[in-house]
């Protein structure tokens, strides 16, 4: 039988066969080329790879990340740094449990299930972001659930300029994500060193259960343009001091339930909008609100309406007029 001759020329083609398809730039070895074409993203340009090694510029170049595909990437001592990808989808746990400096996802508009599911941002350099531009809506459970940053004062800003709503079936999208300190649609910038903050503009619906249930170190809300608050929505966020809603129309049961430092809700619905609905009394459950320690503000003409309107007549007392509104230093 004769010999397979493999000569230095071939094994440079078959490199240059593979970088074409990839986009990547690195030498291979012929070990690194059969993993490289293992990997290689099938005809639907979904990713089925490992982030290891040059298998970074697959993660780079693929369409859409499948289910795990940068599942566990990096380590505390060598996170990530993946910015911008081309992927327009991101697969269920595709980066759950990863080390990540910066991701950035300019073209993503959709994220799968635990897609993010504790993913750890870690960063010296107090740059660090998650920045999704392109995703208008959340429709997946636990997408960013659990956020984490483990070690040191670096900050992180999640960036999301366009998303709309945070859907039903979005539950506990950013449920117990640590370190989570303010959101925010008045601005993008850098949240004080050491913690999350969560930029969302756009934002105006959030239907989904328990969207931010627990995230403990959650002290400040600005959300003007948000209509509807779902079911235990901000529940057991104990640092939760202040929140400020001015389009709103519905807020659900439980919405503040456990939020054992909430002392103010500004409600600056202007003169002619519909009161909001409040779905049950349980929203304010184990609230300075409840215990009579915190306040409801409203435009001032509209404080005797809300004193009698359904279920919010239970906090007639703690009802006020937004002109008596102090912000605290």
């Amino acid at each position: 039988m004769p010999k397979a001759v493999i000569t230095k020329s071939l094994l440079t083609a078959i490199a240059d066969a593979i970088r074409a398809k990839t986009g990547g730039t690195a030498a291979l070895t012929p070990a690194q080329m059969a993993m490289e074409i293992a990997c290689l993203p099938t005809d639907d340009g979904l990713l089925d790879a490992w982030l290891t090694g040059t298998n970074k510029e697959y993660v780079t170049n693929a369409l859409a990340l499948r289910d795990y595909a940068c599942y566990m990437a990096g380590s505390i001592s060598a996170p990530v740094q993946l910015t911008p990808l081309k992927a327009t989808s991101v697969g269920q746990y595709a980066f759950s449990y990863s080390y990540l400096k910066s991701l950035i996802l300019p073209a993503v508009d959709l994220v799968n299930a635990h897609a993010f599911e504790h993913a750890r941002f870690i960063d010296d350099n107090n740059d660090a972001k998650l920045s999704l531009p392109a995703l208008t809506t959340i429709n997946a459970a636990n997408a960013f659930y659990y956020l984490e940053r483990p070690t040191g004062s670096g900050r992180v800003l999640i960036d999301l300029p366009v998303l709309n709503s945070i859907n039903t079936g979005a539950i506990n999208a950013f449920a117990y994500t640590s370190v989570l300190r303010t959101i925010s649609q008045s601005d993008n910038t850098p949240p004080a060193a050491g913690w999350f903050k969560l930029y969302v503009p756009q934002l105006t619906t959030i239907s989904a259960k328990r969207a931010f249930n627990s995230c403990t170190f959650l002290t400040d809300v600005d959300l003007p343009y948000v209509q509807h608050i779902g079911p235990e929505m901000f529940e057991t966020c104990t640092a939760l001091a202040k929140i400020v809603l001015t389009c709103i129309k519905t807020i659900s049961t439980m919405a503040f339930r456990g939020c054992t430092k909430l002392t103010a809700v500004v409600l600056d619905i202007g003169e002619n909008a519909d009161l909001p609905v409040l779905e049950n009394t349980d929203a304010f459950t184990n609230t300075p609100i409840a215990k009579g320690t915190g306040y409801i503000y409203v435009t001032d003409s509209r404080v005797e309406e809300l004193k009698a309107a359904t279920n919010w007549v239970t906090y007639a007392g703690q009802i006020k007029p937004l002109s008596e509104y102090v912000e605290e230093e």
